[in-house]
């Protein structure tokens, strides 16, 4: 019993660290969070899984950024944010420091969360 709890304690400092490392922040909603909205944004340049990764793990890092999910083969990331924390503006000009071309294409409805 004592060397599963010291295997487990050990398996959950090493999916904690590597969450700090990888800079993933888990944000928990709450009933008085404000609104989101949610932006479309095409970008060029993603060729695989790995570009999708950088994108999602960067804008994951901006304050007021919900959600972030890229996708190569459509050529775009769907962003979810607080607007008055972060603009679209921001958001390009975070994935164009990666080295990819990218626009605001759609800004969806308020979500209320």
């Amino acid at each position: 019993m004592k060397r599963q709890l010291s295997v487990g304690a050990i398996a959950l400092v090493l999916v904690l660290a590597t969450l700090h490392l990888g800079g993933v922040r888990i944000t928990l909603a709450s009933e008085g969070d404000k609104s989101t909205v949610t932006s479309t944004f095409a970008v060029e340049g993603m060729t695989c899984g790995g570009c999708e990764a950088a994108i999602e793990i960067k804008l994951r890092k901006i304050d007021g950024v919900g959600s972030a999910e890229a996708s190569h083969e459509k050529g775009s990331a769907v962003v979810r944010y607080d607007p008055t924390k972060v603009t679209p503006d921001q958001i390009v000009s975070e994935i164009e420091e990666l080295g990819y071309k990218a626009k605001l294409v759609e800004t969806q409805s308020r979500d209320r969360r």
